[in-house]
């Protein structure tokens, strides 16, 4: 924790936007950005920085946060892996920078998932996601996980 807010992030994806930069990984976790601030980092980098990580756990991402993530995932195929978890909360400490999404949100990530087929695998540990929700959204992931085994077994027998 950095004490990155929204307006770190607006400041970051106004940075990456416009400089000549290749960023792969870029971790915000324990950063309160919120949605707003999710949003901005999705513009800049979802739009042009091939970015294939992106760990954003415990940044006050609600609802709003994920539905903006899953519009920018539909319009990259560079992400490969994603965070949105929670760290497990310390027993006399309550944490207040847990992201906190509604199935409606996961359902509407599950369908930018399966149009992209890109991402490979995301994590909502420490989260209150249901399994009603988390269900689909490992049928989204599971052909894509089955092509790239299949591109990597074909790449290394040649």
């Amino acid at each position: 924790d950095n004490s990155f807010s929204t307006d770190g992030a607006r400041a970051l994806s106004m940075c990456l936007a416009h400089a000549q930069v290749s960023i792969t990984l870029l971790d915000l976790s324990r950063n309160p950005i919120g949605c707003s601030g999710v949003s901005f980092v999705a513009d800049a980098v979802f739009h042009g920085c091939p970015l294939v990580t992106l760990l954003v756990s415990n940044c006050k991402i609600g609802s709003e946060g994920m539905i903006r993530m899953a519009e920018a995932i539909e319009k990259t195929t560079s992400l490969l892996s994603l965070s949105l978890s929670n760290e497990q909360e310390d027993i006399h400490q309550e944490r207040v920078d847990r992201n906190t999404f509604d199935d409606l949100a996961v359902s509407v990530f599950t369908e930018a998932i399966a149009k992209t087929r890109s991402l490979t695998s995301i994590d909502l540990s420490g989260t209150s996601v249901s399994s009603r929700a988390l269900l689909p959204l490992s049928e989204a992931l599971r052909p894509v996980n089955e092509e790239r085994n299949e591109e990597l077994s074909s790449a290394s027998s040649l």
